[in-house]
């Protein structure tokens, strides 16, 4: 397959880029309207695409597009336990399949036993159909664990050269990965977490009267922002002489943003399997890309790294927009939409700027 033309591979591409926007359209908007269509296109202009250009297409269409969508479709069984729809035997086998395949990648590995633990338990307490799920989460289980102890992770001489000559303790590789983490989507000029607060704060505004959940909603836009001022604010959450960030100022703020998220989607939706599903996908896309840390990577923030952590911001970005459209005056419905598809728009031409396509 590496050697088919790259015609084909765009194919490939176009093919599974709509698959992703297809599962989360009919799984994650409430409103099917051709605005939140529009509004979920947008969202998605704003991956970036430069890093994926760089290491090859081919290489990160398999390791990372690829096993998304496999991911995307094997958590469809949690929607159908929980909503008691049939699943026929062969589609079992496919479940199990591609939750081997998604959670063969690190990253994914972490976020699926998030996830699926969570799914389990909340199957349970709401007495649903949970065989399947509980299945699933065992191999998620069994592969995050030969992530922990194969002796391939041990052996690679990237990490041999890079991590070793750092010495790098497990407490040392955790903060690395959250650090960077927290840094690179609140103070590297990350669009894609710029469209998630924005969008967060006018849905807070226009959904909600009371000062206080109003003004949680501003705090990730403002720590966003703060990536603009210089001096003091620059020295604090810039690159110390190691080449990583300023650490524990990073990973405070990058707590306190997610924390104003978690509890902006307490007040869109109070405390039930909405709250609890947004936040624990939010959480696992997080805590996906904290495993890098203890990879080769080390301090350097590849792009491709982010890429499930993306698609996470992207179909929240999304959802949060839908659901609250049918509640807004068409004039609040005209600046949500406008300024997605604007922000789409800025996606779409730094990409082509990156590229270098003019």
């Amino acid at each position: 397959m590496m050697h088919f033309d790259y015609r084909v591979w765009l194919v490939f591409e176009l093919i599974f880029i709509m698959g992703m926007y297809n599962i989360i359209r009919k799984y994650g908007l409430s409103n099917d309207r051709v605005p939140c269509l529009y509004m979920l296109s947008s969202s998605m202009c704003t991956l970036t695409l430069l890093d994926y250009y760089e290491v090859g297409w081919r290489v990160v269409s398999i390791t990372y597009i690829w096993v998304a969508i496999a991911a995307m479709v094997a958590c469809l069984s949690i929607v159908k336990s929980y909503t008691d729809k049939s699943v026929k035997w062969y589609m079992w086998i496919v479940y199990l399949l591609l939750t081997m395949v998604a959670a063969n990648k690190e990253e994914m590995s972490v976020m699926f036993v998030i996830i699926f633990t969570v799914a389990v338990v909340m199957l349970i307490k709401e007495k649903k159909q949970v065989l399947l799920v509980a299945l699933q989460t065992v191999v998620c289980y069994i592969s995050l664990f030969s992530h922990l102890f194969s002796s391939d992770n041990q052996a690679r001489y990237e990490t041999k050269m890079v991590v070793a000559a750092r010495s790098h303790t497990f407490i040392d590789r955790a903060i690395i990965g959250v650090s960077t983490t927290f840094r690179h989507i609140l103070f590297e000029y990350n669009l894609g977490f710029f469209c998630l607060a924005i969008v967060l704060v006018l849905v807070i505004w226009f959904s909600k009267k009371d000062i206080i959940p109003r003004l949680i909603s501003l705090i990730p836009l403002v720590l966003w922002f703060m990536t603009w001022i210089p001096g003091e604010i620059d020295y604090m959450f810039g690159t110390n002489t190691t080449g990583g960030p300023r650490i524990v100022a990073t990973i405070i703020l990058g707590v306190i943003a997610v924390l104003a998220i978690v509890i902006c989607f307490y007040y869109m939706y109070g405390f039930n399997w909405k709250f609890v599903w947004m936040s624990v996908v939010l959480i696992a896309g997080i805590a996906g890309r904290f495993v890098v840390g203890f990879g080769n990577s080390g301090w350097q923030r590849y792009e491709r790294t982010y890429t499930f952590l993306y698609i996470v911001m992207i179909a929240i970005t999304a959802i949060i927009a839908s659901d609250v459209w049918d509640k807004l005056s068409y004039r609040k419905k005209q600046v949500l939409f406008g300024v997605i598809v604007t922000l789409g728009c800025v996606g779409i031409f730094k990409n082509i700027l990156d590229l270098g396509v003019i």
